[in-house]
């Protein structure tokens, strides 16, 4: 199966789909960096080919960010899976 993310518009629509969801989000290719009230909370990492994608977070993420970011990817392509990757476990 093919993820619509390997195609940049549709990667653009989850940079806005972020967006909407109160999240700052800035777009590099297949990276998204992410902020929250303020501060930047995480790195997102688009893998379209494998259907995932991986939420690298920071010390003290809100937890509602994981469910932000799955809706957000849900809304372009429901098949990819969220793996959380905290940081400071590494």
């Amino acid at each position: 199966m093919v993820s619509p993310l390997e195609l940049p518009g549709a990667r653009l629509r989850l940079l806005e789909a972020l967006r909407r969801r109160g999240l700052y989000a800035h777009m590099h290719a297949y990276e998204y960096i992410l902020g929250y009230r303020g501060r930047i909370v995480g790195v997102l990492l688009v893998e379209p080919r494998r259907l995932s994608a991986t939420l690298y977070s920071a010390d003290k993420t809100p937890e509602e960010l994981p469910a932000l970011v799955r809706e957000a990817l849900a809304e372009v392509d429901p098949s990819v899976r969220l793996e959380l990757k905290p940081t400071w476990e590494a």
